[in-house]
């Protein structure tokens, strides 16, 4: 603390700025990212450029994103892991740039909890979306409360371009100026701010629009709802990690006590912000529950969830969440025992089963570091099973599942009749392309996966495990 206050507040901001920056340069090397999507907008980007013709990496779409790449897919992917980066740091800075706003004491250090939260972490070094859309909503919540709500109503939009759950935060915005602006300036500011979001949202998903109509608003909804406990262990240890989770618990338990016992927040007559930050919480926290498909969901609410902490506890309980961060996102990690799509554990590691799924906390590699291991370990996996396709004398229809996106990349732009890497499909595809002399066959697990997939056995029935 008495270091950071030797410095002026723009000194201390800058150095945070370059600190949160270093910190992820050893990991930007290591492929686009270890989720499929990652590569899915490469894929994607590419054969926007081929054809001439949009199209979404994923329901219901990212178009400022996918755009983005049309124009920079061909780059090595440390270079745009770069630009990720840089983006997030942006977002680290407004944030804390929005708390001083707010008078919130150790706003340097919230920060820093928010920038070594593990999931925040490692989707600052790959090309995925999420860092990029919060960004966007920082600098609209900033925006907002310095009163240029049609400037904040554009990076809504923005925002929305990257991921459209974003457009959410149109409501506590709105309810957080409504608050702020002057009595005889309230309705119309907020009814600007709400008619610029809408109307740059609406021009940030024209692309999708035009190309499938209204039916591109949908989700993948392809499988099961997730089991409870796989849902409790994404929205909590899949954040913040076991240490940042302990750390999470912790301040929980501190900052209810306060409220419980009355204790007025430490923002000084910003009922409002607090208000904003509720809600925000609320409504993102349900989105999870909703579709609770990923840990990074959870992302959008962890700023506004540590504006709760840091208005309540006081500098001994923050310094404690802090110090959880930074042990979390490299150190105890629960990580997922896989020679593809996880990492071998180290000697000191513990076995943690999660029912059929194997798991170990390794106190020597946390999250960040399994998640290098995963993108290396499915990268070069993924070379391989192109290759062997590329060189087999038969035609081969591959039942891919998560393993697609990057099979496809490896494979390159050219399309053989020779072979189809799809990601799941129905029976009746099966059978069509057993007809015509393909080798049906599945990567591990996704035989099963296929199955679940249409709620019916058959894959078994057409196709045979894919070999290296």
């Amino acid at each position: 603390m008495k270091l950071m206050g030797s410095y002026s507040k723009t000194e201390s901001l800058l150095l945070l700025g370059v600190v949160v920056f270093l910190s992820r340069l050893p990991f930007i090397f290591f492929g686009f990212g270890s989720e499929e999507d990652a590569w899915g907008l490469i894929v994607t980007a590419r054969n926007i450029v081929t054809t001439g013709q949009y199209e979404v990496s994923r329901l219901p779409g990212h178009p400022l994103q996918e755009i983005f790449l049309t124009f920079t897919f061909d780059f090595s992917p440390w270079l745009l892991n770069l630009f990720t980066s840089f983006v997030s740091v942006i977002g680290i800075l407004l944030f804390v740039s929005i708390l001083r706003h707010f008078n919130i004491k150790n706003s340097l250090w919230a920060g820093i909890a928010l920038a070594f939260t593990p999931v925040f972490f490692i989707h600052s070094t790959n090309i995925m979306d999420y860092n990029w859309a919060l960004t966007f909503i920082m600098g609209a919540v900033f925006l907002a409360i310095k009163q240029r709500v049609v400037l904040a109503g554009l990076l809504i939009g923005l925002a929305v371009g990257f991921r459209i759950t974003s457009g959410a935060m149109i409501l506590p915005i709105a309810v957080l100026l409504y608050q702020l602006t002057e009595p005889e300036l309230r309705f119309k500011g907020t009814l600007k701010f709400i008619g610029s979001s809408l109307i740059f949202s609406l021009v940030s998903f024209l692309p999708p629009l035009i190309t499938y109509g209204v039916s591109f608003f949908t989700f993948y909804e392809y499988f099961p709802y997730p089991s409870i406990l796989k849902n409790v262990f994404k929205g909590t240890i899949g954040v913040w990690g076991f240490p940042g989770f302990i750390g999470v618990i912790y301040v929980s338990l501190v900052t209810l006590h306060h409220i419980i016992k009355g204790r007025p927040s430490l923002i000084k007559n910003q009922r409002s912000f607090l208000i904003f930050c509720w809600i925000t919480i609320l409504l993102f926290m349900i989105s999870f529950v909703r579709i609770p498909q990923k840990s990074a969901f959870i992302i959008p609410l962890l700023p506004w969830l540590y504006v709760i902490f840091f208005s309540y506890v006081t500098s001994r309980a923050t310094k404690f969440l802090v110090f959880s961060m930074l042990i979390s996102s490299f150190m105890f990690g629960i990580n997922l025992n896989h020679p593809i799509r996880g990492n071998l554990p180290s000697s000191f590691s513990v076995n943690v089963n999660m029912g059929d799924i194997h798991m170990s906390l390794d106190p020597l590699i946390g999250p960040v570091a399994a998640d290098i291991f995963k993108r290396v370990n499915k990268s070069e996996y993924a070379k391989n099973v192109s290759n062997k396709i590329q060189n087999s004398n038969h035609k081969i229809f591959l039942i891919a599942g998560w393993y697609q996106n990057e099979i496809v990349y490896f494979l390159g732009k050219d399309r053989s009749e020779k072979w189809r890497v799809v990601y799941y499909e129905d029976e009746s595809v099966l059978s069509e392309f057993q007809l015509k002399n393909y080798r049906i066959q599945h990567l591990p697990e996704q035989d099963k996966f296929n199955d679940l997939r249409y709620k019916s056995e058959f894959t078994g029935k057409y196709s045979k495990l894919f070999v290296l």
